[in-house]
């Protein structure tokens, strides 16, 4: 019983710990991605080293969105 418990303990603390956000690695390899307005719009081996850098379940809506905000941001700086 005990090992059980020791185990669950080891698998909780291993999800608290994994982290659920872009990190600053993966932003850096997104602000490279110039023009890009979704995850689409890069090459498979960029997505592919962005998922090594740090794969979690929303990964993918996640660099969707950062993408397309930077994108916006940029072309909103261009208008002024």
């Amino acid at each position: 019983m005990f090992f059980l418990k020791s185990i669950l303990k080891l698998l909780q603390r291993d999800k608290e710990n994994k982290m659920r956000n872009l990190t600053k690695e993966q932003k850096t390899l997104l602000n490279r991605q110039v023009g890009a307005t979704s995850v689409d719009d890069m090459s498979t081996i960029d997505f592919e080293e962005l998922e090594e850098l740090n794969e979690y379940e929303t990964l993918w809506s996640d660099a969707n969105r950062y993408l397309s905000d930077n994108y916006f941001a940029n072309q909103i700086k261009k208008d002024w």
